[in-house]
């Protein structure tokens, strides 16, 4: 995996991995070759490669392995398959020496005679071959290019035969047909990454990368995340909006309370108001009538009582005629009021 010194350099080498092969980046000594590139690079039209690179034009170099790659970027220095691909992916790919660094895609459409085969959120993809299945690097390099790093491949069948162009360390050594031997052979080839949509460009980032060994997928280096765009403050027709929304708010609330008490006040005027049962009234205190006895009459409203009279059989009594009212005596004179007894209807006096 690409590190960096705490100067910002990086340096570049390769190792084989296991099937589909591909290739990470460890730490050397000093850098050989200075590189300038963007973050972010735009393909906003349709690539249509050339006749030759749909055949397919396949390459196998000779490091590592002799190994087969669908049209290899740069098979060996200052050779450059710039009819295979979009020129403004090309261009920093072969500036990059023997590596395949390369800065994210935005916005980025598939050449003719590729696909996107996978797509993850915010409208990243990666772009293969037809036919060609991704294996993402096992180790992820750039949290915001899950692809950047894996490697594309196609299955062969045993006895499948493929011409290919074969390379050295230097230049082109022939053109041949090839026979697949083993039931397990592929055929590689490097991913374009990007968006689909455009992202903020950045400035521009220097990158030092080695140069000693050939490389045949894509090494990797550490890519710069873009920076997402500040979230824009409210404008004035939005607080505007809001201040309208809520004034309207309290008018209709306040007119509904107002319709609430209208429809109230209606109905206790038209006798619509239900009145508890005659026998849950509680009692009220009726004015005392200026005839009758100092004193409160207590009575109990009900919506249906009957005022009931005594019987009319009941019989009035009145004194017996046979009973005595007794009289002072005739030698009474007078008597204190402390000594003052109490007459009952016989005539006796008690003290």
């Amino acid at each position: 995996m690409a590190t960096s010194t705490p100067s910002g350099v990086y340096f570049i080498t390769t190792e084989e991995t296991s099937t589909p092969s591909y290739f990470i980046t460890t730490v050397t000594s000093t850098p050989t070759v200075f590189y300038t590139i963007p973050n972010v690079i735009p393909v906003t039209t349709t690539f249509t490669p050339a006749p030759t690179c749909q055949s397919p034009y396949l390459t196998m170099l000779s490091s590592p392995g002799y190994q087969i790659w669908f049209a290899e970027p740069v098979p060996v220095p200052a050779t450059t398959a710039s009819a295979c691909y979009p020129s403004e992916w090309i261009e920093y790919y072969s500036s990059r020496g023997t590596s395949s660094i390369v800065p994210v895609v935005s916005p980025l459409i598939c050449p003719q005679g590729w696909e996107a085969v996978e797509s993850w959120s915010s409208s990243y993809i990666a772009c293969c071959p037809s036919s060609y299945q991704l294996h993402n690097p096992d180790v992820l390099v750039d949290n915001t290019r899950s692809a950047y790093g894996g490697t594309c491949y196609s299955d062969l069948s045993s006895g499948q035969t493929l011409t290919v162009t074969g390379y050295d360390t230097a230049s082109v050594t022939a053109t041949f047909t090839w026979v697949a031997s083993v039931t397990n052979a592929q055929v590689y080839a490097h991913p374009i990454d990007g968006y689909q949509e455009i992202l903020a460009t950045q400035t521009s980032s220097s990158s030092h990368i080695a140069t000693s060994t050939p490389v045949a997928t894509s090494s990797v280096s550490e890519s710069p995340s873009p920076i997402p765009s500040p979230h824009p403050a409210l404008s004035g027709g939005a607080i505007a909006g809001l201040v309208i929304a809520s004034v309207l708010g309290a008018v209709f609330l306040g007119v509904g309370a107002a319709l609430l008490y209208w429809r109230r006040r209606k109905a206790l005027n038209n006798g619509q108001i239900e009145t508890l049962p005659h026998d849950q009234v509680p009692p009220y205190y009726s004015e005392r009538p200026d005839n009758a006895p100092d004193m409160l009459q207590v009575q109990h409203k009900r919506a249906s009582s009957n005022v009931a009279e005594l019987p009319g059989d009941q019989q009035v009594h009145e004194l017996g005629s046979a009973r005595v009212i007794a009289e002072l005596p005739e030698n009474y004179s007078h008597i204190s009021n402390s000594d003052k007894g109490h007459s009952d209807l016989s005539g006796s006096t008690q003290v």
